[in-house]
């Protein structure tokens, strides 16, 4: 079972169905251009509500208190809507007998009959309930009985008044586009909340039928018209009746291909429209598998590393791994564990020595009190790890020295150590051999530097 919409996170945003289009001020509730905080949201990342007591279900009659009257066409959509649910039940033995603003909610932005409390079969419901001013003359519990009162609820939505002003219209209608639609439907309400049941809608297909008919384009009241005059003619016996009934024949035939082609058309893009939204959960599925597949990969390599003893070379995955997995909340806490633990055992630095020129080669001494740098532009030094300052230069001299080591007995580095460089060791200098192709060489020192 799906929730209704809220009607907090509606109150500035157009409905779908019926979207608002006062043009003068309603008392039936603030402005609509009244700016309202955004709610907290109603649902949770588990599908749960979070605030009950919070929940406000959008119902139509939520709407009117907030943006008055409905435009025509959205009427037109919301009567639709209702007449083929309301159809629904009754081709299935049913009467709702309570059908007003507040029994209308919207799921998704689509409009549904809501409250079956009341709903019974007809031939048991013929106990008198229902709201005041939505109940006909001749009482509740009928299939005319539910089109009276869906006909004082296009009322309301299309003039913003309440049910008990029927059938007063706004003062400010004219000539205008959007004020002749109204008076067009205002036909169809006056049809459908008629006293006399003989002169209402028989059926909520009869209903539909001319809301179709208006969303086409066409004329209800020169309909009304026409069947009017041919009334009048029958009456009267004049012979020109016969031709007015095959006129008023073939507009209905008309009336009923438009009819057909808009179901036709409207079933089209509800197919269309439900492949659309298939191929969006398929590939949001396709999307959150690679994305897990990516995550797990990703976090294989960080405790590979890990397990190979690199802990500096698992960040990187481990924190991949943390980005492609942000839209699971309940995970987060996890990354986070998982990334301070391995920060707390990765080495810390303590010194940063920084001499001057390249460096090719790094070695601690065996007690760990020393460390030896080897490069270019200084040669060899030795460097305090308590201090980080600068002690003795082993080969003080200016060029390359690749490598160096501490003697394996612990003894101090000036006194035994090796070195390869490019040039002369210090204190000697050597001229290339005639016909050498190269003055580099590999000099091994055992005596003091």
């Amino acid at each position: 079972m799906e929730l209704a919409d809220d009607a907090r996170a509606t109150v500035n945003e157009a409905s779908p169905v019926a979207s608002a289009a006062p043009t003068t001020p309603t008392t039936a509730g603030p402005s609509p251009a009244v700016a309202i905080q955004p709610p907290e949201p109603l649902v949770n990342s588990n599908s749960q509500i979070v605030n009950p007591s919070a929940y406000v279900p959008l119902t139509l009659g939520e709407q009117l208190r907030w943006r008055g009257r409905l435009a025509t066409d959205r009427c037109v959509e919301l009567g639709l809507k209702l007449s083929s649910a309301l159809g629904h039940l009754h081709k299935h033995g049913l009467i709702h007998r309570d059908i007003k603003p507040s029994n209308i909610i919207f799921v998704h932005g689509v409009a549904n009959l809501a409250d079956i409390g009341l709903v019974a079969a007809v031939d048991e419901a013929r106990s008198f309930v229902g709201t005041e001013g939505f109940i006909p003359p001749e009482g509740p519990g009928t299939v005319q009985a539910d089109i009276y009162s869906l006909g004082k609820v296009l009322y309301e939505a299309m003039t913003g008044k309440d049910r008990q002003e029927f059938p007063g219209l706004p003062t400010h209608l004219g000539d205008g586009t959007s004020d002749r639609e109204l008076v067009e439907l205002n036909e169809v309400v006056l049809k459908a909340c008629e006293t006399d049941p003989r002169r209402r809608y028989s059926t909520a297909d009869e209903l539909r039928a001319d809301l179709v008919l208006l969303q086409g384009g066409r004329s209800v009241r020169h309909l009304r018209t026409i069947e009017r005059r041919l009334s009048l003619l029958t009456r009267l016996g004049l012979a020109g009746g016969l031709a007015v009934a095959l006129t008023v024949a073939g507009y209905n035939w008309s009336v009923r291909q438009t009819e057909r082609r808009l179901l036709e058309r409207a079933e089209f893009q509800e197919h269309e429209i439900k492949t659309v939204r298939r191929l969006a959960s398929e590939n949001q599925r396709i999307a959150d598998t690679s994305r897990e597949r990516l995550v797990r990969l990703n976090l294989a390599n960080g405790i590979h590393h890990v397990e190979e003893g690199d802990l500096f070379g698992a960040l990187p995955w481990f924190a991949s791994a943390w980005e492609d997995d942000q839209r699971d909340p309940q995970r987060d806490l996890l990354h986070q564990v998982r990334f301070g633990t391995l920060l707390r055992h990765c080495p810390r630095l303590l010194h940063l020595w920084a001499p001057t020129g390249n460096v090719f080669y790094a070695e601690f001494s065996p007690d760990g009190r020393r460390v030896l740098l080897c490069g270019t532009g200084y040669g060899a030094q030795l460097w305090d790890t308590a201090t980080g300052q600068g002690l003795d230069v082993v080969f003080p001299h200016g060029e390359k020295v690749l490598s160096a080591a501490f003697s394996p007995d612990g003894r101090p580095p000036g006194s035994h150590c090796r070195g390869r460089w490019h040039g002369a060791p210090l204190g000697r200098r050597h001229s290339p051999t005639p016909g050498t192709a190269t003055q580099a060489r590999e000099v091994r020192r055992t005596g003091p530097v």
